[in-house]
C-alpha cells in the first residue's frame, strides 16, 4: 500500500523525508489512502470572498491628478506675485505712475486726475519719441 502525506494527501515514496507538495515531514509506516483524510491547506486559513476595494491604478491616477493640480495652482500664484513684484519695480525704475486698482483709484475704479493732467493715462507722442 502506497503512503500518503498527512497534510496534504499527495502520494509519498516511502524513501522520501518530506512531501514534495506541502513539505511535512513524512511520517514512515503510516498508509492512508488518499480518500481517508479530507485535504485541507494547513498554511493557509480559511477565508471568505475577497472584499472588492476598487482599482488601485484609479486611486493613483486620482492622487497624480489632485497633485499635479495643486503644482499648476502654486505656479499661478507665484507668477502672478513674481509678475506683479516685476512690474512695480519696472515702474518705479522708470518713473511711471501705477495704474491699478491699488494705485489711487476712486470708488469707480477711475484714476484721480488732478487739474494739469487731463487726459487719458497713455503717452503722448513727445513721451514716446523721448
Amino acid at each position: 500500500m502506497a503512503a500518503f502525506c498527512s497534510g496534504c494527501g499527495k502520494p509519498l515514496t516511502p524513501d522520501t523525508s518530506f512531501c514534495g507538495g506541502c513539505g511535512a515531514v513524512n511520517s514512515t509506516g503510516v498508509a492512508q489512502p488518499a480518500q481517508a483524510q479530507p485535504v485541507q491547506p494547513t498554511a493557509a486559513p480559511i477565508s471568505t470572498a475577497p472584499v472588492k476595494t476598487g482599482s488601485s491604478a484609479l486611486k493613483i491616477l486620482l492622487v497624480v491628478l489632485l497633485v499635479g493640480g495643486a503644482v499648476v495652482v502654486m505656479a499661478a500664484a507665484g507668477a502672478f506675485y513674481f509678475g506683479r513684484k516685476k512690474l512695480a519695480e519696472w515702474r518705479q525704475e522708470h518713473g511711471t505712475a501705477a495704474s491699478g486698482p491699488d494705485s489711487g483709484s476712486g470708488a469707480t475704479g477711475e484714476p484721480h486726475h488732478s487739474a494739469g493732467d487731463i487726459g487719458s493715462a497713455f503717452l503722448s507722442k513727445e513721451e514716446v519719441g523721448a
